[in-house]
This record gives structure tokens, C-alpha cells and sequence, in this order.
């Protein structure tokens, strides 16, 4: 009884015999050194191609690299399966891991350096440290520099951080508008004398 499965591998293998140029690491060769081809003219593989193809830069399968499948290119080579979306390396780092791993929904969140009273003045602005079962969360975030540096994890509930976030663009804008003077077109300004654009 023939095996469908097997049967269909085999239709694939010859598709790919057909297509590909002559590779010595998956053909077979005559004694002469020359391609052996089959009745109908394809080149014919070994029996071992899967065991011995190679990429183009010589690594022999790897599913990571090649896919579930081994699949000869046009030249005889594994062909390299096609990437994802690349996500490049840091993208969730120790910093923003470390935040995900405390977070709570309702909170904004911000890891400052304990140094220079940071701590008690952002606490004085509704800031309060994250606290968990240990004590305070914090991580060490010291280089040469300033050895033993503590970042701590500290937390305002979102309304309170949007409406600060909202009241400070609002005295930015109007710091700019202080500090600049209205062009003839409307709504546009020009550098002063004093204004920090000069």
C-alpha cells in the first residue's frame, strides 16, 4: 500500500529537483564527477541531501534558521526561512520589566534615582514609593561613577499625573507665549529679545 504522505514529499522533492542547478552536497554524481540525472533529464538527489545540505553559508539545518521543512533554493542551498517582525533586543528592558512587574492599574509610574532628596520632594507633589511585601521597590542602577545608586519605583494615581501633565503644558505655553511677540500672520510668533529661541 502506498503511502499518501510519503507520495506527496516525494511530488515536493521533485518539484525542487527540477528547479535547482547542480550541488554536489545534494546531488548524486556519476563516477566522471557529472550530475546524475534521471530518465527525464532532472537531476537526481541523494538519499542522504536532507543529512548533508547546507545554506549559503554552510550551516546544515537548524529549524530555528531553515523553517519546520527542509527546502532547497535554486541553487541546491537550504533556503533561510523568511523573519518575523523584528524586535530589536532592549525592547522590554530591565527598567521597563522591573515597572511591569509591580504595576497596578489606576497608577502612572515613574523610577527615579534616591539622591539629592528626590524621594521626599516628590512625595510632597503626591508621588509615594512603591511598596512591596520586602519593603520599598527599588533596583540598583549604580555605574562607575556613583556606585550603589537605588532607583526606586514610585506611583501617583493616572488623574492626578494627567492633570500635573496637562497644568505644565499649560505654563510652558504660556512661558512661550511671554517670551515671544505675534507675527503679522495670526497665530504665529517670533523670537524677543529675551525669548530662549534666539
Amino acid at each position: 500500500m502506498v503511502d499518501l504522505y510519503d507520495e506527496a514529499e516525494q511530488a515536493i522533492e521533485d518539484e525542487q529537483v527540477e528547479k535547482i542547478q547542480f550541488n554536489p552536497d545534494v546531488h548524486q554524481v556519476t563516477e566522471e564527477g557529472d550530475p546524475k540525472r534521471k530518465q527525464d533529464g532532472t537531476i537526481q538527489l541523494k538519499t542522504s541531501w536532507k543529512k548533508d545540505a547546507k545554506d549559503r553559508q554552510g550551516r546544515t539545518y537548524n529549524p530555528q534558521v531553515h523553517g519546520e521543512s527542509q527546502v532547497l533554493d535554486s541553487q541546491g542551498y537550504l533556503k533561510v526561512r523568511r523573519r518575523g517582525a523584528i524586535i530589536p533586543i532592549g525592547t522590554t528592558n530591565r527598567t521597563e520589566a522591573f515597572v511591569n512587574k509591580h504595576k497596578e492599574e489606576g497608577y502612572a509610574y515613574y523610577l527615579m534615582n534616591d539622591e539629592g532628596g528626590r524621594i521626599e520632594q516628590f512625595q510632597a507633589n503626591d508621588w509615594e514609593p512603591v511598596m512591596t511585601k520586602d519593603g520599598r521597590a527599588d533596583m540598583p542602577v549604580g555605574q562607575a561613577r556613583s556606585p550603589g545608586t537605588q532607583a526606586v519605583l514610585m506611583k501617583k494615581p493616572i488623574e492626578w499625573y494627567e492633570a500635573d501633565q496637562n497644568a505644565k503644558i499649560e505654563r510652558n505655553k504660556a512661558r512661550f507665549e511671554q517670551t515671544t511677540s505675534p507675527k503679522e500672520e495670526a497665530g504665529q510668533y517670533e523670537a524677543t529679545a529675551t525669548s530662549p529661541l534666539r
